[in-house]
């Protein structure tokens, strides 16, 4: 199946004060984020055609950026059913609020929230639709693991 990107979610989680973690730490930290993700997207109403193309990871507290993509068939029925899809998405991605990961290497947890979203509002979401049925944007790969952001780098 292809997935075309159009959006994003960033989950902070916070970690103790004095504590720096390492990009291992982080990378587990942001595993716990994105495989919780995935169970409440795989239990919602969009689970068929919706799914995670990529996960990064930054530093600040624990960010964990997690990409979604869509079939060119699910955009545009999600621009036809914007007025329920938008809140019925933006409920999924806060059902993590208040969620603990542990933090490798010591029992301390980390409580997660939703930081940012960057959900396109009816317009910017036709327009990539219809770039991606014209060839326009091309499919992307579902990456595998999870990344360092690169620094500086904003999520996209």
């Amino acid at each position: 199946m292809e997935y075309f990107e159009f959006g994003s979610v960033t989950y902070c989680t916070n970690v103790p004060g004095g504590t720096y973690p390492s990009d291992e730490e982080a990378a587990f930290a942001a595993q716990q984020v994105s495989e919780a993700f995935q169970r409440k997207l795989g239990s919602s109403p969009y689970s068929n055609e919706i799914s995670v193309t990529r996960v990064e990871y930054g530093f600040g507290c624990i960010l964990t950026t997690i990409t979604v993509g869509g079939t060119v068939g699910a955009l545009y029925k999600f621009i036809k059913d914007y007025p329920k899809f938008r809140p019925g998405l933006i409920l999924l991605l806060k059902d993590l609020n208040g969620l603990y990961v542990k933090l490798k290497n010591t029992e301390n947890k980390g409580s997660t929230y939703l930081m940012r979203d960057d959900i396109p509002e009816p317009k910017e979401l036709e327009m990539i639709a219809e770039e991606s049925a014209a060839g326009k944007r091309m499919p992307v790969k579902k990456a595998s693991g999870i990344k360092r952001r690169a620094p500086g780098k904003a999520s996209e």
